[in-house]
């Protein structure tokens, strides 16, 4: 079933219970692998990824047309496994947290299959943009995003306030959406990589 199943998405928006069930079947495994790499307790990484089925099944009548299920539960895991690592990272030391959320990231984006080209060109475009900033924006958000500072140390190291490491980053973002709009995986990318 996981590899011929096609997932009906006119039936799962629509409520059909028995196709949804078809869906859980196909790529229970699959995500419980997925979260499993990360998460070390078989009862966490289990309620991680009924949270995650559940979460597709509150979301289902705002689903598009063209939606790829197998990518947004892969999505919704992957968010759901770092929000809890956010919540136990007392327990992991910073450098494998970061080291984790990294590879988290990676494989996302590997397992997005038949649209990795469009990231590619998405990334390309981010670079782009990116390029196309005033300086201090661009180091200011380089800053946040790329090396992971807190907004103080940002204003700390650039001798500016909080206030206009907030705006910068503020216009960064407003400029990326703007540019980086049509892109089907745009507000994934956004939401992960730049939030």
């Amino acid at each position: 079933m996981k590899n011929n199943y096609k997932p009906n998405l006119n039936l799962i928006r629509n409520g059909d219970k028995a196709e949804f069930n078809r869906l859980y079947l196909a790529y229970y495994d699959m995500l419980l692998s997925f979260v499993g790499q990360y998460v070390d307790r078989s009862e966490d990484t289990e309620n991680i990824v009924q949270d995650t089925f559940i979460k597709l099944w509150e979301y289902k009548e705002k689903l598009k047309e063209d939606s790829n299920l197998r990518n947004l539960l892969f999505t919704i895991g992957r968010n759901k496994a770092l929000n809890f690592i956010r919540d136990n990272k007392h327990f992991i030391p910073q450098e494998d947290w970061q080291l984790i959320e990294a590879e988290m990231k990676i494989f996302s984006l590997q397992s997005l299959g038949e649209n990795v080209g469009e990231f590619d060109e998405l990334r390309n475009r981010y670079a782009q943009v990116l390029k196309s900033m005033p300086e201090e924006q661009k180091v200011t958000f380089m800053m946040s995003r790329e090396e992971g500072l807190k907004y103080a140390e940002i204003a700390q190291a650039l001798d500016v306030s909080v206030k206009t490491v907030e705006a910068r980053i503020s216009k960064a973002l407003k400029l990326l959406r703007l540019k980086l709009a049509g892109f089907y995986s745009a507000i994934w990318f956004l939401s992960t990589f730049l939030s």
